[in-house]
């Protein structure tokens, strides 16, 4: 396996590790039915602590599966679909190719 495509897996399973972290699935769950909202919209929807919802969206934004939108009215959160599209599709290619745990390696 080239370095670049080993990177790569890397880089997607940390990404899906952080999205299907059980504290993160009630944000985006959230954010995609509601496109988007305010930490308090959140807060108050999810019904997650102050700190550990700040805690998740940090890590959220910092690995860009929510986009951070700042105004001088408030902040909104927005789930970047286009990046959560392309985990699924890999995701479903993973699945596709299957392992067969009875092959010998």
């Amino acid at each position: 396996m080239p370095l670049a495509d080993a990177n790569q897996i890397q880089r997607v399973l940390s990404l899906l590790e952080v999205l299907t972290h059980d504290d993160s699935i009630p944000i985006t769950a959230y954010l995609q039915d509601h496109h988007g909202a305010s930490f308090l919209e959140l807060l108050v929807h999810t019904g997650m602590e102050s700190r550990l919802l700040e805690t998740q969206l940090e890590q959220l934004c910092k690995n860009e599966l929510v986009i951070r939108q700042i105004s001088i009215a408030e902040t909104r959160y927005l789930l970047n679909l286009s990046l959560c599209r392309e985990l699924a599709m890999f995701a479903d290619k993973l699945a596709g190719r299957g392992f067969d745990a009875s092959r010998n390696l």
